[in-house]
């Protein structure tokens, strides 16, 4: 019974990285501005607590009214 269960998580774990690598190969850089600011999005990570999933952002901001 154990040598399936284990057998199962690492399909599991296969198929996860194999879904990763999928999206991180489409994923776009996304950087928008706002008036004479541009924001952008440089790395996200997901934090599972008990049961709540918490997304992380690093955020660039970047202010380009220089005088």
């Amino acid at each position: 019974m154990e040598e399936k269960v284990s057998i199962i998580r690492t399909h599991l774990k296969a198929a996860q990285d194999q879904q990763k690598v999928y999206v991180d190969r489409k994923r776009k850089n996304i950087s928008f501005e706002i008036g004479d600011k541009t924001v952008s999005i440089l790395t996200r990570e997901v934090k599972e607590l008990r049961n709540k999933r918490i997304l992380l952002v690093k955020v660039l901001l970047r202010n380009h009214n220089m005088e």
